[in-house]
């Protein structure tokens, strides 16, 4: 596979966390406790399992940490001439951005392509508009350290992601995939109770999950993966 086709299957997974998330926190005030109950063990081990995968760092798994170790090698990738080529390769997607009306904005007119048939058609940006937009949206996904060092920008962003799914990653082995031996742990760990880190953790998580997502699929895709839509994503077989 592709650098680009496990980024999409690493973003599915993650899109569907945050439509979890989501889904989860509307239940949450009309459920009965018992119904809740139910549904809460469900979420967290979809939760944290999702989460143990995408940090996971086996050779063959299709994780978000391999996928960085792969980028740093092949920073190639992530480079500001390969961003704008797909940045203007994708432009009739782009259209819908927020950030898009300035490009796309001169006014709207009317044409008569053939005897009776009108229809509004908008004006396409100009080239060097085009590329001065794709030049700004690099230098605010990538920032200057990509641009610099994205070797060294990558590895702070793994540490970023692995700081950030560590616990729920601990849990998920010793509570979730496995059955931990408190006797087994480490001496300066035995001491302490197996605690799950609690929902409002599972929610940042989720979250800086999605910002990183989306900042290496528009790097990786040329797209940001919020204006795709988990919805519409399917994951790779």
């Amino acid at each position: 596979m592709t650098a680009e086709e496990k980024m999409v299957v690493i973003a599915f997974q993650v899109g569907d966390l945050c439509a979890s998330m989501k889904k989860f926190a509307e239940l949450k005030a009309t459920l009965s406790d018992s119904d809740m109950w139910f549904v809460g063990k469900w979420y967290t081990t979809h939760v944290l399992i999702t989460l143990r995968r995408l940090v996971d760092e086996r050779r063959g798994s299709i994780s978000f940490v391999r996928l960085l170790d792969h980028l740093a090698q092949k920073t190639e990738l992530l480079s500001r001439s390969r961003f704008v080529d797909l940045f203007l390769k994708n432009l009739p997607f782009l259209k819908n951005l927020p950030s898009a009306p300035a490009l796309f904005a001169p006014e709207e007119r009317i044409v008569e392509d053939e005897p009776g048939m009108l229809h509004v058609r908008s004006r396409t940006p100009d080239l060097a508009s085009a590329k001065s937009a794709a030049n700004e949206a690099f230098d605010e996904l990538a920032g200057v350290d990509m641009a610099r060092d994205p070797q060294s920008a990558i590895k702070a962003d793994k540490e970023v992601l692995c700081a950030v799914c560590k616990r729920f990653k601990e849990w998920a082995d010793q509570r979730v995939a496995h059955l931990g031996d408190p006797e087994a742990r480490a001496p300066a760990h035995k001491t302490k109770p197996w605690k799950f880190p609690g929902y409002k953790r599972v929610e940042e998580c989720i979250q800086c999950l999605a910002k990183m997502t989306d900042k290496y699929y528009w790097l990786l895709v040329g797209l940001p993966f919020t204006a795709v839509g988990w919805q519409k994503s399917k994951p790779i077989d």
